[in-house]
């Protein structure tokens, strides 16, 4: 269940559930903002480590695209490690990311390759062994296909390629 704060995260915890999730959507609503990579890393940082600090729950983050390149996707997973995180999802829509769930946001997809990249680079690079990397096909939610066998098709090689890769499961979006 979706926390954007330690109150929420306490609602969560009392409510049974077995995980939080921090998702970008969520602070950016809360906030006043749309879902398009208007808050940074750094407040979303800031609300693990606030939430780590109240509840005992895992706490599984949003990571969009990894905030950049391998390098920088390696940084903040480390942060977000540190922070006591239990995990993260990795998109492979392009930048400047729009939420694909709040019309009429349709973000392109980037290449599998790159998106893959990032999560061999995270999986190797964790300290954590417990720590887990979804990879989050978005083919459903982001870009237009000719027919829904095209889109069933590569949301499936995108699958493959993350868990192939490397990637402890998939975050699956189901079509709507």
């Amino acid at each position: 269940m979706g926390a954007h704060d330690a109150l929420s995260a306490k609602i969560v915890e009392r409510a049974g559930y077995d995980g939080i999730g921090v998702q970008s959507l969520q602070l950016s609503l809360v906030n006043g903002q749309p879902d398009t990579g208007v808050i940074t890393p750094y407040e979303l940082l800031d609300v693990v480590r606030k939430i780590r600090r109240s509840v005992r729950l895992p706490i599984m983050v949003d990571f969009e695209q990894g905030f950049g390149d391998v390098y920088s996707a390696v940084f903040w997973m480390h942060e977000f490690e540190n922070a006591g995180a239990a995990g993260l999802h990795i998109d492979d829509c392009l930048s400047v990311y729009k939420c694909p769930f709040v019309p009429p946001h349709i973000p392109e997809l980037d290449t599998l390759e790159r998106t893959a990249e990032k999560i061999r680079a995270l999986t190797s690079e964790r300290r954590n062994a417990d720590f887990m990397i979804f990879g989050r096909p978005n083919t459903f939610a982001c870009t237009m296909f000719p027919d829904d066998q095209s889109r069933r098709e590569d949301w499936v090689k995108r699958a493959r390629a993350y868990k192939e890769a490397g990637a402890d499961a998939i975050f699956a979006i189901a079509p709507s």
